[in-house]
């Protein structure tokens, strides 16, 4: 594996080459003079101005910046949209969340999912606690579930249910997780709902200016005894990425955690595993129609009649044993043992905000609003990475 952001020993050339935004080599203390470009036509570059300048010293720096910290987050909102990172994170003025089923379910899962795994860790730590049945792990995430929607209504931002109640949501949050401790991954937790500031360096060992907030559901062992990072999502059956998919979230995400996991634990992470959690039962039908039942029944001999509903079909086909039940989990998986690019892409791009941060507190430029990020043009940080590959 090669050497990572904050480690100290580095060698130069111990590298790949990689073309950074700012000059790597005595960055922060030769102060060198670098040129940026205007770029109207790539929505990926958000610069708005043409000249040389030298940037000061780390502490003058950090003194112009209008915030004291980056996060994966506000680096992903910065460039998406500049006006909603400059209301957010500077103003401080967070719109209320509008709390749906879906979120709901989420943030009982996740909930759950901490309480299980924090459990798990007491135990194998030889902690004094006392013993957690299946009912006790669903009865929390149940009442977690019942207190936001409580509180959502109360508040008046529960958006009103189409397809969901109040009940089918809480029967979802169950679902969920029976079908996730039929078949739980085999971690051995070491770190759960880490949320820390974390100081680093580049890959050349050079401090950078201001920290980076991190917060991770889990970091833990797997069943070699490597250090890994775990996220947990929950996801609508059908909408997971699979590996090889092209995800530039989850490679943001990477490159964050990857340094928040190093600080905390001194190993360097042999990959992040992001654990996409489909809600309510597996479904083994996904993609069939009424024909696709038909066929599957007449090839396996199950009978019939001729007006039955698909409902019906699914539940002889299920009584028949006849078809696999898909995996409530699905895996994307980013081996930095072989693929330590997200890591590189996002040291760049945390320079490149704080570059274009600086830039903005100088001369008092402006923060744009993207007034494509309506029509789906809010993921231009994507472009962004892209450029930076």
């Amino acid at each position: 594996m090669t050497q990572s952001p904050i480690c100290k020993k580095t060698k130069r050339g111990h590298y790949h080459q990689v073309t950074y935004l700012f000059p790597s080599t005595n960055f922060w203390k030769s102060r060198p003079r670098y040129t940026t470009e205007v770029a109207f036509l790539k929505p990926h570059f958000t610069f708005l101005y043409l000249f040389t300048m030298q940037l000061p010293d780390k502490q003058t720096l950090i003194k112009a910046l209008p915030v004291e910290h980056l996060s994966y987050s506000s680096i992903k909102s910065y460039c998406q949209d500049q006006q909603s990172f400059y209301k957010g994170y500077i103003l401080k003025q967070r719109d209320e969340i509008e709390v749906k089923p879906s979120y709901v379910i989420g943030s009982a899962v996740h909930a759950w999912i901490e309480n299980y795994r924090e459990h798990q860790k007491q135990l194998l730590a030889g902690a004094d606690v006392a013993p957690m049945t299946t009912d006790d792990f669903l009865a929390l995430a149940v009442a977690h579930g019942e207190q936001m929607i409580t509180k959502a209504e109360k508040d008046g931002n529960m958006v009103r249910w189409v397809t969901q109640n109040k009940e089918t949501t809480i029967t979802t949050i169950k679902e969920t997780l029976e079908a996730y401790l039929q078949k739980p991954p085999q971690y051995k937790p070491l770190f759960t709902e880490v949320d820390d500031l974390i100081s680093f360096t580049d890959f050349e060992g050079i401090d950078m200016p201001i920290p980076l907030k991190v917060k991770m559901d889990m970091v833990a062992e797997d069943i070699d005894g490597n250090v890994i990072i775990v996220d947990h999502k929950t996801t609508s059956s059908g909408y997971e990425k699979e590996n090889g998919d092209i995800a530039p979230d989850f490679d943001l995400q990477a490159g964050a955690y990857y340094i928040g996991c190093m600080s905390i634990t001194g190993k360097q992470p042999t990959k992040i595993i992001f654990d996409q959690i489909s809600k309510g039962k597996p479904n083994p039908f996904k993609g069939m129609y009424q024909k696709d039942l038909r066929e599957l029944c007449d090839k396996h001999s199950i009978p019939y009649e001729k007006y039955t509903k698909n409902d019906e079909l699914k539940e002889k086909i299920l009584q028949a044993w006849v078809l696999e039940i898909p995996d409530v989990i699905e895996k994307y998986v980013i081996d930095f043992t072989t693929n330590m690019q997200p890591v590189k892409a996002f040291i760049e791009l945390y320079k490149s905000v704080i570059f274009d941060l600086y830039i903005k507190s100088t001369y008092q430029a402006p923060f744009i609003v993207n007034p494509f990020k309506q029509f789906g043009g809010d993921l231009t940080y994507k472009y962004r990475l892209a450029s930076l590959a």
